[in-house]
């Protein structure tokens, strides 16, 4: 019976049974860089994708968010989007969506994914 106790005790005090720490990027939870998506100012739309480029496919609500930034009016933004977008190769909807803004309106937007797409 003590050791029993004893082994329950020792669950409880290593933290077994909680709830994991949201993840961060850049010292922010990622539920702040996804309301940045939608903030006026395109410097902060831009530093957002960013974030949630670097978390990749460890979130699943990052990169569907990066994927609809390629979308954004503005170009600096998309940029960042195709550059985030370029280490989640292994994903066939990112390839697509990677095609696709090969044929952006923006020369700078279509030369980024070009790039990103002959890394393939």
């Amino acid at each position: 019976m003590r050791i029993a106790l004893a082994g329950l005790a020792a669950l409880l005090l290593c933290g077994c049974g909680q709830t994991p720490e949201p993840l961060h990027a850049g010292g922010k939870p990622i539920s702040h860089w996804l309301e940045g998506l939608h903030d006026r100012n395109p410097n902060v739309r831009k530093t957002a994708v960013a974030k949630l480029g670097n978390i990749g496919s460890e979130d699943p609500a990052a990169r569907p968010a990066v994927l609809g930034a390629l979308k954004d009016a503005d170009v600096a933004v998309r940029c960042q989007a195709v550059l985030a977008l370029a280490r989640a190769i292994d994903d066939p909807a990112v390839v697509q969506a990677l095609q696709e803004a090969a044929k952006d309106k923006d020369a700078k937007v279509r030369e980024f994914a070009t790039r990103a797409l002959k890394q393939l």
